[in-house]
């Protein structure tokens, strides 16, 4: 049931949804193609950790902005605010790259950088 003005609910792993709970997470990147895609500023979506729905946190989008690869958006966006611990730029590359049909899609249909605010 989505409420509050929410238009999207997300899997996320319990280290990242803690991070952005925490405020040190504070940039998220996906592929530019779904549900992602139709998301503007302003929007509201609510990640759920994906081994307990009961983890979750409701964030709003301050800036969305595309990028080609994901090693652009990790130069540009900065390494500690999309992937903090991750020290090497290659190394936050190959994370992204880890999902299954991101190489491919990231190639089809680049990247978007979400700049992200806890409502909590």
């Amino acid at each position: 049931m989505l409420t509050l003005g929410i238009i999207g609910e997300h899997n996320l792993q319990e280290k990242y949804l803690n991070l952005i709970k925490k405020g040190i997470k504070t940039v998220e990147g996906r592929i530019n193609d779904g549900k992602f895609a139709e998301y503007k500023k302003g929007d509201i979506i609510k990640f759920v950790e994906n081994k307990n729905p009961q983890n979750f946190i409701l964030c709003k989008i301050l800036r969305v902005h595309h990028y080609k690869t994901f090693e652009e958006m990790l130069q540009k966006e900065g390494l500690g605010r999309c992937l903090p611990g991750v020290k090497i730029i290659e190394e936050g590359v190959n994370i992204y790259r880890s999902f299954t049909g991101y190489i491919e899609r990231e190639k089809l249909h680049g990247v978007l950088a979400f700049t992200l605010s806890s409502m909590e």
